[in-house]
């Protein structure tokens, strides 16, 4: 697993049953928060935002980070955060990314998840489209005008609908 402390940054905990975690690692990347694992045959790449998303990657998972790389920059006046990485039964992957901006009123952030496709999961192509976004009538319950009008931290899953038994995703977000 690995942990992100706000004020220090990533570090690895291990566990071997699932219910006791124990220290890895000191601080792997820090001050950066929000970090995505994806693991490959041939090892481990974390995703993280920064100016963009980037992705370093590691043969363990430990050690011997490779220096990072932009996957995903943000349109012109906005910024990237919360990156979810996952796999499409068809083999590709699957990125989504909160992209942010303040608003004219109050100076509140607001903004959208968008998502990007990779066959690899180094080179992204970024859909034209935001994938969800801020909807009043159901994000916005109770809401002021002020209030910030924003979908973040999306987090899918691969799902097996007990109706139809049939393989869905289930994206929950904030």
């Amino acid at each position: 697993m690995y942990l992100s402390k706000l004020d220090r940054g990533i570090f690895a905990l291990t566990s071997v049953n699932g219910f006791s975690w124990n220290k890895k690692t000191d601080v792997l990347f820090p001050r950066i928060t929000n970090a995505r694992a994806l693991i490959f045959s041939n090892g481990v790449m974390l995703y993280y935002p920064e100016s963009e998303i980037m992705g370093s990657f590691s043969k363990d998972g430990f050690t011997d980070w490779q220096t990072a790389i932009a996957m995903i920059s943000p349109q012109a006046g906005y910024s990237v955060d919360d990156p979810m990485i996952f796999r499409l039964y068809d083999g590709t992957y699957r990125m989504l990314f909160a992209e942010l901006t303040q608003n004219s009123i109050g100076g509140n952030l607001e903004g959208a998840i968008f998502g990007a496709t990779s066959t690899d999961g180094v080179s992204w192509t970024r859909d034209s489209v935001a994938t969800i976004v801020f909807d009043p009538e159901i994000e916005g319950f109770g809401q002021s005008v002020s209030a910030p009008s924003q979908v973040l931290r999306p987090f899918v899953i691969n799902w097996i609908n007990p109706v139809s038994n049939t393989e869905n995703y289930l994206m929950l977000y904030n």
